[in-house]
């Protein structure tokens, strides 16, 4: 898998198209990358679960209808939070364009930064919101079992961080990628 950089990847390919942004609101870094998107997409909507931002709708991604569809759908950091992942792929796949593409990112459950939480306190780095963490193989699975297909699989690194630690693990990505913050899965709905 190659190694790319999360937000100068994701600006690419949501360039000039009809953008669902899903988790629009998370930490800071969500509604900034909101209002980078809204100035490069031809059209943007924002969802999220905790919003008090009166542009993003508030939604609970694992079941929401905007009746919209769009060319490109971004699940930031989010499918880490969810426990219903049927309805989380049936909402997507009712708001996505027929060549639609979803792209998920989501922590690598390996990285740098986890492995030395588990050096440094004998149990990985943990946030206490996430369900579950995906591999490559396991994101796989789970996008096939609900009929998407994964077109490409890349590592991330985050260039915008200042973070001693996500630094040094930018450094690390380089030189070994599969310890890198996380994963890109660019995928499409394989149900007809």
């Amino acid at each position: 898998m190659k190694l790319v950089e999360r937000e100068e990847f994701i600006k690419k390919l949501v360039k000039n198209k009809i953008v669902l942004d899903i988790g629009s609101c998370a930490e800071n870094k969500g509604q900034r990358l909101f209002n980078e998107y809204k100035k490069i997409t031809k059209n943007i909507i924002g969802i999220d679960l905790f919003t008090t931002n009166p542009e993003i709708i508030k939604a609970d991604c694992q079941n929401f209808n905007l009746n919209k569809k769009f060319d490109i759908i971004i699940v930031g950091e989010v499918i880490e939070h969810l426990s219903n992942f049927e309805g989380f792929f049936n909402s997507l796949r009712k708001h996505l364009n027929e060549n639609g593409k979803v792209i998920i990112t989501t922590p690598n459950p390996i990285s740098f930064i986890r492995l030395i939480g588990k050096l440094i306190r004998n149990e990985p780095s943990n946030n206490p919101w996430h369900t579950v963490l995906l591999d490559s193989i396991v994101f796989k699975n789970l996008a096939n079992n609900n009929n998407f297909k994964v077109l490409n699989s890349y590592y991330y690194y985050e260039k915008a961080s200042t973070l001693f630690w996500y630094k040094f693990n930018n450094y690390f990505s380089y030189l070994f990628p599969k310890f890198a913050l996380g994963y890109v899965f660019v995928i499409k709905n394989n149900k007809k």
